[in-house]
């Protein structure tokens, strides 16, 4: 090993961009955008914090044009002497030519903060033995093989690939990176970046997904996160008396649905916009993929959602999602059951009673099935299709990578009372975990939360937020303590569980409350629920207290995600109560996004502030790409909706948050925002209730006239 680690690369500075041109054009990427995002960001490095090393040296992570807007999107890496900067992620937006949008996590002055390295003395192996060591994991890290490997110009093992049946059924990747982090000192932040390796272990029992930054100088950990995302929908995440903790009763309805006679390709379901059993009955839908023909189905209209464009299957599989049990928890592909039907009619038994979870499992499984393509295809409408890193098995063609449908585990055996979400890269595949519910005084009662649609929705919601999150090559973007994941899971299952056509676009409509699981809680529909405070516009008598400020106080994630949430859900009402109008069915999508109003049209400035928001954002980086969404997708249009709501909980015009995204000090502020200037070419605008001075001064002569 050269004395040196880094003496080599910059020889082959040169070769590598060379050797980079070459890759990005073989691979199908946008080099003009490409280089126009360069040359961009080089007239405007002062203003983004860049040097020009900065911008030759970063490569793409992904890029691809949106189908639905028709936007470039492009993820660039942060890397610094040929080794990747832990998500350093910045992504750029191109409308029509022109560069509108740069979100950009990189290091400041990187070189000037790492530390002086001449040799690394904790090899991949050794970094698997001593991140096993901290997890506690059972087996033996010796005996990890090595796979593959991919080295630096100077010979280092950049990322290698290990294979160890003791610690995961799956490879184990270790990768080198640059880490930033702070440290608080005070209220002074200090950062840091030091050498790591990352170690990601998926335990053999698939309940974590661990990831693990050792460091590569000393063995030490420095951090580490669980890639499965586990939602707990029991005790509402609140740090503080707040007077909705209860204990869980156990009411049990006798309501046994019989089979009903059935029409060919069609499914016995708890279907759209149903909640779940205590919200409605079960019915007949047959042929429900063809709400979303032409997109999002999949390949061939015969089988619908029954088809991965290499075989038909006639169970509870297809180019979506593979649903099927777990309950001994095994995780195998081949292990497990998946209802089957040759005629593709999914029609089983289910009782709503003690006891009844083994009986229901076909019903369960059907369910299932039923919402993650549901999910899947209303998505897809607003975006979340395949070049953005969506979840299918063939991408037939339309960019990104494919081969990851997601397996959805029906009554998993590996816990109770939850449920899961793991999301890897594109091209690998997701995993759902749902589990049976119950209470140690009745232990006969196991509601199921499969056929909770609010639980799978918000399950699948940390997929959909995850990969639009960074692009779809970068899924660990929202790992800081303040974001929204758990908001954006809450408040797509809000979106896909709220009766819109039983609403109007009035106050009364939006002061109506929404508690999350209740079927699983053994709770009426009026809750409580899973979070601190019901859902709803109505501040004054239902969620006063829920503001920015209480990042500082509730629980990481789902305290602070049920903030996001709320905040979310108060701009969907501003936007239908400027609209006056509601679109019934969320599927429902115009021909032309400037035709979108109401409902829908807040789903879709969610969907793309997903996209143009940064690595590692704040509430107000979120905040701020939902702006600018709105800027570009409706020329401002919902500007002042979306000012008032977000004003209304604390993140005003001035709210700040504080030193960083991840230390909770934050400072609330309830001033509507004003980004409207005046010149002589407009007119000023200021949204209702809005505080503002307007100064006129004039050098002409005589008497000069001001009207507004």
């Amino acid at each position: 090993m050269p004395k040196n680690l880094f003496f080599n690369v910059h020889k082959f500075q040169r070769f590598y961009l060379l050797c980079l041109t070459i890759t990005l054009s073989l691979t199908g990427h946008a080099q003009k955008e490409v280089e126009k995002v360069k040359t961009y960001l080089k007239t405007h490095a002062t203003q983004y914090h860049l040097s020009n090393k900065d911008i030759d040296e970063m490569v793409i992570s992904s890029d691809y044009v949106s189908p639905t807007t028709g936007w470039y999107h492009g993820y660039f890496v942060q890397k610094h002497q040929s080794i990747e900067v832990y998500n350093g992620i910045l992504n750029t937006l191109i409308v029509k030519e022109n560069v509108e949008h740069v979100a950009n996590n990189f290091v400041t002055d990187i070189a000037l903060k790492v530390p002086v390295i001449t040799i690394i003395p904790v090899s991949p192996l050794n970094a698997i033995s001593r991140a096993a060591t901290s997890l506690k994991l059972p087996g033996n890290a010796a005996n990890s093989v090595e796979v593959s490997t991919n080295r630096l110009a100077n010979g280092q093992i950049e990322k290698g690939v290990y294979a160890n049946a003791d610690l995961s059924k799956e490879s184990i990747p270790v990768k080198l990176y640059w880490l930033p982090y702070d440290t608080i000192a005070g209220r002074k932040k200090v950062s840091k970046v030091s050498l790591v390796w990352n170690v990601q272990i998926y335990t053999k029992d698939y309940k974590n997904s661990w990831s693990v930054q050792v460091d590569a100088l000393t063995g030490d950990i420095i951090d580490t996160k669980d890639l499965v995302i586990h939602c707990h929908f029991g005790v509402p995440g609140h740090t503080h008396e707040s007077g909705l903790t209860h204990k869980k009763s156990n009411p049990v309805r006798e309501n046994t649905s019989i089979l009903q006679p059935f029409a060919a390709n069609s499914y016995n379901v708890f279907d759209y916009p149903l909640e779940s059993p205590n919200h409605g009955t079960r019915t007949i839908v047959a042929n429900p993929y063809t709400k979303f023909v032409s997109n999002g189905t999949g390949p061939g209209a015969t089988n619908g959602w029954h088809n991965d464009s290499t075989a038909n299957y006639t169970n509870t599989r297809g180019n979506n999602v593979w649903a099927k049990d777990d309950i001994a928890n095994d995780n195998e592909t081949t292990a497990g059951s998946s209802p089957s039907s040759a005629t593709l009619e999914f029609n089983y038994p289910y009782t709503q009673a003690t006891g009844t979870a083994a009986a229901n499992l076909d019903a369960a499984i059907t369910n299932l099935f039923y919402w993650n393509n549901l999910i899947h295809d209303v998505l897809y409408k607003y975006g979340l299709d395949e070049p953005s890193g969506n979840f299918q098995k063939a991408n037939l063609g339309r960019g990104g990578g494919g081969n990851d449908f997601v397996y959805a585990d029906a009554q998993d055996g590996s816990g109770t009372n939850n449920a899961n979400f793991r999301t890897p890269i594109d091209g690998q595949n997701p995993r759902m975990q749902m589990f049976l519910f119950g209470d140690s005084g009745n232990p006969a009662y196991t509601p199921d939360s499969d056929f909770d649609n609010g639980i799978i929705a918000h399950e699948y919601g940390h997929g959909w937020s995850n990969r639009l999150t960074g692009g779809r090559n970068n899924v660990t973007c929202l790992e800081n303590a303040e974001q929204g994941g758990e908001g954006w899971s809450d408040y797509l299952a809000l979106m896909l569980t709220t009766d819109w056509s039983a609403l109007s676009a009035s106050v009364a409509s939006a002061n109506i409350s929404r508690v999350t699981s209740t079927y699983v809680l053994g709770k009426p529909t009026t809750g409580p629920g899973a979070r601190p405070f019901p859902y709803s516009y109505d501040k004054a008598n239902v969620n006063n207290e829920v503001t920015y400020g209480k990042v500082a106080s509730y629980t990481i994630p789902h305290g602070i995600g049920s903030i996001w949430a709320t905040m979310l859900w108060d701009m969907t009402w501003e936007i239908i109560l400027q609209d006056g109008q509601i679109v019934n069915n969320i599927y429902t999508i115009p021909a032309s996004i400037t035709d979108m109003r109401g409902n829908i049209a807040a789903l879709k400035l969610v969907n793309e502030g997903l996209r143009l928001q940064p690595c590692s954002p704040s509430f107000i980086d979120a905040r701020n790409a939902i702006l600018k969404a709105d800027s570009l997708l409706f020329n401002q249009r919902y500007r002042c909706a979306i000012w008032k709501a977000f004003a209304r909980r604390g993140l005003g015009f001035n709210a700040s948050t504080g030193v960083s995204s991840n230390d909770r000090i934050v400072f609330e502020d309830f001033t509507i925002g004003t980004d409207r200037t005046l010149s002589s070419a407009k007119n000023l605008t200021a949204c209702s209730g809005n505080a503002f001075t307007y100064t006129a001064t004039t050098a002409a002569e005589g008497t000069t006239t001001y009207s507004w």
